[in-house]
């Protein structure tokens, strides 16, 4: 395998409320998988307990980060963060839990945009409108120019949805590319949705034009599995390698320097 894969820093378990598989049952794979670095990154709960029927109680925190610094060892560096849905009002929050020592590192997914009647709806369900890809880039893009996250987990999620590459959501990757090239905020080439069922033959994401456009831009990407089981692990990184191979990118790969998670080219 080259270096690029031999990590993994998307991934949850049993304690993001819809996944399975101990902390430990994934190290234990890891391991089998010479992986060199695994970071655990649980769905973020929020103060206001928003999106908590996907997320784990905020009573577990402390609980799933000890477990996670448990896990650390000489044979396998493993880190612990969270990926996080941005929004204005939870910068002061995600500061906070950056700054505290409790996580090394925070991605940010955007998994939900806002509806007419002020309720969220799922970026997964079908249906998404030119109104809801706003709203999407909205928060991706201020998640990028907040400076607090790691890189961007699923960039193209929206195209699962849409399931069309008009000239909004071109001009929506284009907006994301450009903010992720500006800040230096990595783009994530997300497995999961490899393991999803075909949107019309293709996977729902990686959207292929979306990484076409990445390709031509020359935005530096990553790649992890987003697994929610340990099974999932090394069946995704195949299928990730086998993609990149396909459309390849300027990759960048994670180094971990003691006290902080940067990016250098592979």
């Amino acid at each position: 395998m080259k270096k690029y894969i031999r990590y993994n820093l998307h991934t949850h378990s049993f304690y993001c409320g819809h996944g399975s598989g101990k902390l430990s049952e994934y190290r234990e794979t890891a391991k089998e998988l010479a992986l060199e670095l695994l970071g655990f990154s649980e769905h973020c709960p929020l103060p206001d307990r928003r999106f908590s029927k996907s997320r784990m109680d905020n009573s577990m925190m402390s609980v799933y980060e000890a477990d996670s610094r448990s896990q650390d060892g000489p044979d396998l560096k493993i880190l612990t963060g969270y990926e996080c849905d941005w929004s204005p009002e939870y910068r002061n929050y995600y500061e906070e839990l950056l700054s505290s020592g409790r996580v090394d590192y925070l991605i940010t997914g955007t998994h939900f945009v806002p509806s007419p009647d002020g309720r969220f709806r799922s970026v997964f369900n079908p249906g998404l409108t030119a109104g809801d890809l706003v709203s999407y880039g909205r928060y991706v893009i201020g998640a990028i120019e907040s400076g607090l996250f790691s890189f961007v987990a699923h960039p193209d999620l929206y195209m699962g949805s849409y399931r069309r590459w008009d000239g909004e959501a071109k001009a929506l990757a284009e907006d994301i590319i450009e903010a992720s090239k500006e800040y230096s905020v990595p783009l994530e080439i997300n497995g999961n949705g490899m393991l999803k069922p075909a949107v019309e033959g293709h996977y729902p994401y990686p959207s292929d034009p979306f990484w076409l456009l990445c390709r031509e831009s020359d935005v530096h990407a990553v790649m992890n599995t987003d697994s929610h089981t340990t099974a999932s692990l090394g069946k995704s990184m195949k299928l990730l390698s086998e993609y990149e191979a396909g459309i390849p990118q300027h990759l960048v790969y994670p180094v971990w320097t003691g006290n902080k998670l940067t990016f250098e080219e592979a």
